[in-house]
């Protein structure tokens, strides 16, 4: 996916990100800085968890919110990414 957009910097967003897993990845492999969005709390506490024994945690904000209020202005992100969400 990163190889067929050529986006590798400005900012990601990964809603209904879960653990974080897929947009982890992005972060890991790009310069973007990631904003991770999901409902449940302690997933996003993982995918926390996650980012910083990765050293990314200077790159990634954790966002507690349903992906239908997302708090976001239309076009702030240059990348949007979604696995599994519905």
């Amino acid at each position: 996916m990163i190889q067929d957009y050529g986006i590798t910097r400005g900012r990601c967003l990964d809603t209904g990100t879960g653990q974080g897993n897929m947009g982890l990845e992005i972060a890991r492999r790009t310069d973007l800085q990631l904003s991770l969005l999901d409902i449940k709390e302690e997933l996003l506490k993982i995918a926390l968890s996650s980012a910083e024994e990765l050293g990314l945690q200077s790159r990634v904000t954790i966002i507690k919110a349903a992906a239908e209020q997302m708090p976001f202005l239309d076009n702030y992100f240059n990348l949007v990414v979604s696995r599994g969400s519905i």
